[in-house]
């Protein structure tokens, strides 16, 4: 008897070390985008990473396709996901539990703009907010940075869904589709056929402080922490930075940045624990 009860212990004990993490993010918005790639490779670097300390982990994506807002009410309730990726606001801080280590360097908050081509002298005109205040511009409807256009005093038209703003351009029913320096490229290029009459506006650069992190549910601190850690770890190595690079460098290239106007928005939005301090997670131009 004491054996077997031993036995339980042992195997008790064994089963409690091989606890394997459950990780679920969230499905693509499109099978065309790249960022998802990026935020899902860099999510298993930062598990692998921790493995030594945190033990193994699986990985899979949510089963159910849904907006943004969604996942995040999901994850505040403990449905669904244990971790999403999105632009920090101080009031999704107050609801989920963010890793404060912007996963793109902050390069999302430097915008190009995708446009109809037959705006490309209008917008070759434009070298202030007060210029880009005649155009409207097209945003997903429960976007985050809507609140940050609207902030800066510049008409928006919400779409539906992230793929409807394509056709919506196409159609003229905005002026134009403020991107990421890292979406715009790849978006273009796999729609050019479907949408031929847009064109990548050459001249101006936008920016606003919109960096996007890993969240987790406020009580799961298990994850928090092996993800905080998995993070750090890379950056140490070097690994963070040369999987950016591998992903972003040639868009930046490609950007042509130098040419470019630079047009600053506020973000009445971004958190006082915003690691701008932290000069290497940063991207500047």
């Amino acid at each position: 008897m004491r054996f077997f009860v031993y036995c339980l212990l042992i195997l008790s004990f064994s089963t409690y070390g091989k606890t394997v993490q459950q990780v679920i993010y969230p499905q693509p918005q499109s099978p065309y985008d790249e960022r998802d790639t990026y935020r899902v490779q860099l999510l298993q670097h930062a598990l692998d990473a921790s493995k030594d300390k945190f033990g193994d982990y699986q990985m899979k994506p949510a089963k159910v396709l849904m907006r943004e807002s969604r996942y995040r009410r999901k994850l505040a309730s403990n449905q669904g996901v244990t971790v999403i990726w999105s632009a920090t606001t101080k009031q999704l801080e107050k609801e989920l539990r963010p890793i404060r280590i912007p996963l793109f360097r902050g390069l999302l908050g430097y915008r190009l703009f995708l446009i109809h081509e037959d705006k490309v002298t209008q917008f070759s005109k434009v070298h202030s907010i007060r210029d880009l205040q005649k155009y409207e511009v097209g945003q997903g409807l429960d976007w985050e940075d809507v609140k940050v256009f609207e902030h800066n005093e510049i008409s928006v038209k919400k779409g539906i869904s992230y793929e409807s703003l394509f056709s919506m351009l196409a159609a003229k029913r905005f002026d134009y589709f403020s991107r990421g320096l890292n979406e715009i490229f790849t978006e273009y290029e796999v729609r050019k056929s479907k949408y031929p009459q847009l064109a990548i506006d050459k001249h101006v650069l936008l920016y606003y402080p919109w960096p996007v992190y890993f969240f987790v549910n406020q009580e799961n601190t298990t994850l928090a922490e092996r993800l905080e850690y998995g993070l750090e770890t890379l950056i140490e190595r070097g690994e963070y930075l040369k999987l950016f690079n591998k992903f972003y460098q040639p868009m930046i290239q490609q950007a042509d940045i130098q040419s470019r106007r630079l047009i600053r928005l506020e973000n009445p939005m971004l958190p006082e624990r915003t690691p701008l301090e932290r000069t290497e997670l940063w991207i500047k131009f």
